[in-house]
């Protein structure tokens, strides 16, 4: 028995037991706080930590899945009034890796590869008017090569560069006429390729025109390009270069080969 009047260092003080009860580990019941948002699940020294189930008052949010020192980290899923808004992988409090995201606005639905909360890798859209993209994106665009599918059946094959088609690649027309087009794209804008016309199946039942370099006669034929009238041209330069130069007009050989390729000489010999 202490009769000294000084409290008994054996016994705690009534306010570290109270201290210790209102500590957060473990397994807990549903915590309010103070903004009324609602966490069911563990904790860990205060912080939530691993599984439980969060619902933010202020927004409709709502997210189930795992947690490390209060960030959303491992495999989770978040809600927005009661829908689905993505399923998959978190780091640090933002979706990364692999996961599934539901755009309720437009009706797109994104599954593949993020990084810190943007699109990021490879991954596959699916859009509401059934256009597809597979293939790689960068800070939530895409960017690499891709395939995108539109709803009209057009298909391009290629390079891009923040959403839109840049660098090399194919684009395959189905309507209105079926072509094919290979080359080089700037700015979602093709620069410099070949354009090539494609045989449908009603036109693959047509016979072949044998003058037709394609060797399939079409009904979406790309019509030759070429000058019109090039001898006209030729005589109307020579004619301005002899009123400009005040000099004799230079003597032009123009003859007719077996191949029916014009051959065009210029002899300016001075004598």
């Amino acid at each position: 028995m202490n009769f000294s009047g000084k409290p008994s260092m054996s016994v705690p003080p009534k306010w570290k037991d109270n201290d210790r009860l209102a500590q957060k580990n473990g397994p807990r019941k549903t915590i309010i706080s103070a903004k009324g948002n609602r966490y069911t699940g563990e904790w860990l020294e205060n912080q939530r930590n691993g599984y439980g189930e969060q619902i933010w008052v202020n927004n409709g949010k709502q997210y189930k899945g795992d947690w490390i020192r209060d960030r959303r980290h491992g495999r989770g899923t978040l809600l927005m009034n009661g829908q689905i808004v993505y399923e998959g992988e978190w780091e640090n409090d933002k979706m990364h890796g692999l996961g599934k995201y539901y755009y309720r606005e437009t009706g797109d639905i994104f599954e593949g590869q993020w990084k810190d909360g943007k699109r990021c890798g490879k991954g596959e859209m699916r859009y509401a008017d059934k256009s597809v993209y597979n293939g790689m994106w960068r800070d939530g665009k895409k960017c690499g090569f891709g395939i995108q599918t539109y709803a009209n059946g057009n298909r391009y094959e290629g390079y891009w560069l923040e959403d839109v088609k840049h660098g090399e690649g194919s684009f395959l027309y189905i309507t209105p006429h079926k072509r094919k087009y290979v080359g080089q794209w700037v700015n979602d804008v093709a620069k410099c390729g070949s354009l090539e016309d494609l045989p449908s199946e009603e036109d693959k039942e047509t016979k072949t025109d044998p003058s037709d370099p394609f060797g399939v006669e079409t009904r979406a034929k790309i019509p030759r390009v070429g000058v019109a009238e090039p001898q006209k041209i030729i005589d109307t330069q020579i004619a301005l270069l002899t009123e400009n130069n005040s000099i004799d007009a230079p003597l032009i050989k123009i003859s007719q080969k077996q191949n029916e390729e014009e051959e065009i000489s210029i002899d300016n010999d001075e004598e």
